[in-house]
């Protein structure tokens, strides 16, 4: 856990350092993609090599399914309050 703290803050400290360079910011952000791509590929073949989870895959799923919505339910209702209260003009705010 140390190293990924320490991966982290380093990359903190070295971004702040090097963010008028462009050029750098551009592939960082493609290296990014790729291992976020990469990652999930990676996922994938662990999952798909798990029996316990590919047996258990239509339970799993509806879970899954069900805490998906819930996240992206929640984040768009609190999303419009906070928006609602804090971005719009007092005179254009509603409660």
């Amino acid at each position: 856990m140390l190293t990924i703290i320490s991966f982290l803050v380093f990359g903190i400290i070295l971004g702040l350092l090097l963010k008028r360079k462009k050029a750098l910011i551009q592939v960082s952000k493609k290296l990014t993609d790729w291992t976020i791509c990469l990652f999930l590929f990676f996922f994938g073949l662990s999952v798909g090599g798990n029996k316990a989870i590919i047996n258990n895959f239509t339970t799993v799923g509806i879970v899954s399914l069900a805490l998906a919505i819930g996240g992206i339910l929640g984040s768009v209702f609190l999303s419009y309050f906070v928006y609602k209260y804090l971005f719009k003009n007092k005179n254009e705010r509603q409660f």
